[in-house]
This record gives structure tokens, sequence and C-alpha cells, in this order.
């Protein structure tokens, strides 16, 4: 049985903020944005876009972590629809 090892959307989607929340914090401790945004320029702004990184990351991390236990669980059946191979 083939089992899908790729991340969701609903994972992938928040981790992909995450990263862009880091790179624009990044930036902003190297205070690239001073030119055209000056509140994003420093250290409050790189704080608070590291803790917005932190939360996509945390967001993404839950449907990942949902689908790698729904991988890990077997199929269940109903008790109703078990089929017994001893009344064929």
């Amino acid at each position: 049985m083939h089992r899908d090892r790729s991340l969701p959307w609903s994972a992938k989607i928040p981790f992909a903020l995450a990263v862009l929340c880091l790179l624009a914090a990044v930036a902003s401790l190297a205070e690239l944005f001073s030119a055209r945004w000056e509140l994003l320029n420093g250290e409050a702004a790189a704080l608070m876009l590291l803790i917005s990184a932190v939360g996509f990351a945390g967001t993404g991390a839950f449907p990942l972590v949902i689908s790698r236990l729904m991988q890990q669980d077997p199929p269940r059946v109903p008790p109703g629809n078990q089929t017994d191979a001893k009344n064929d």
C-alpha cells in the first residue's frame, strides 16, 4: 500500500508564511526597510515578525501531525460491514 509522504496544503501554506515572516525579520534587523517602511525597521519589528513566524510554523505543524497520525492508523471496518469467509 502506497503512503503519501507529501505535506498537506493546510501545512504548506502556513510553513510558507513562516518562511516569509522569518525572511522579513532578518531584513528588518538588517534595516533593509528603512527607506520605505520605517515601522518595519528595527528590533521591535523584527521581534514581532519572528513571533509571527513561530506562530505560523505552529499552525502548519498541527495539520502535519494529524496527517502523519492518520497515515499510521490502520483503516477500521465498522462491525456491521465485516465479511466472514466461513459463510461463503
